[in-house]
């Protein structure tokens, strides 16, 4: 698969089950989710890279900005990073 690799974080699980249903895998993207901050962190320093991080703003240890700046920081080549107000699984609140 040559597409995008796209992580989606959010301490919901509704919520990633969710947006795993509207954006479910293509042949243009790969989804992988993570339930926090410090999951998303370690996923992203022992996985193969990934191209967009959108994370959930709150969330209970780090919350989404506070991951976003870690990423942007730690991760240079990632293409986009992207936070997004909780609580809705819609299709809207995932752009």
């Amino acid at each position: 698969m040559t597409g995008a690799r796209i992580l989606f974080v959010d301490d919901e699980v509704r919520s990633l089950e969710g947006l795993g249903n509207v954006l479910y895998e293509r042949e243009d993207w790969t989804l992988a989710c993570a339930q926090s901050g410090e999951e998303a962190l370690r996923r992203l320093r022992s996985e193969p890279p990934y191209d967009i991080l959108v994370t959930d703003r709150r969330m209970p240890g780090m919350d989404g900005l506070t991951l976003r700046q870690t990423v942007l920081v730690a991760f240079p080549g990632m293409t986009g990073c992207a936070s997004r107000s909780g609580g809705s699984a819609s299709p809207r609140a995932a752009r």
